[in-house]
């Protein structure tokens, strides 16, 4: 990126830079998914490529990417087996 295009950047409003960037990170992962990627790999190579903010960045974006898909049906019977024998999840919050 040039100079003049960070200067232009840094001259726009801070929400609209943060929801494109936003925007663009998240269809970046499912990218990434499709091309064979897996989560762990993904933070593995941001920790390994930058510093710990870019580590922390790659998380977040797994995270967000993570949170607008449901389980699958495997993954969900998975989540319910395993819970199934923890009286934690079924019991009333004191």
């Amino acid at each position: 990126m040039t100079y003049q295009a960070l200067r232009q950047l840094a001259e726009l409003d801070p929400a609209t830079v943060d929801g494109c960037v936003e925007s663009e990170l998240v269809r970046s992962v499912a990218v990434m998914w499709r091309n064979g990627w897996q989560p762990r790999e993904l933070v593995r190579q941001a920790r390994r490529a930058g510093k710990g903010a870019m580590e922390a960045l790659a998380v977040q974006a797994v995270s967000a990417d993570h949170a607008g898909r449901l389980p699958s049906p495997q993954r969900l019977a998975v989540l319910v087996r395993s819970s199934a024998g923890s009286r934690r999840c079924c019991s009333p919050r004191s």
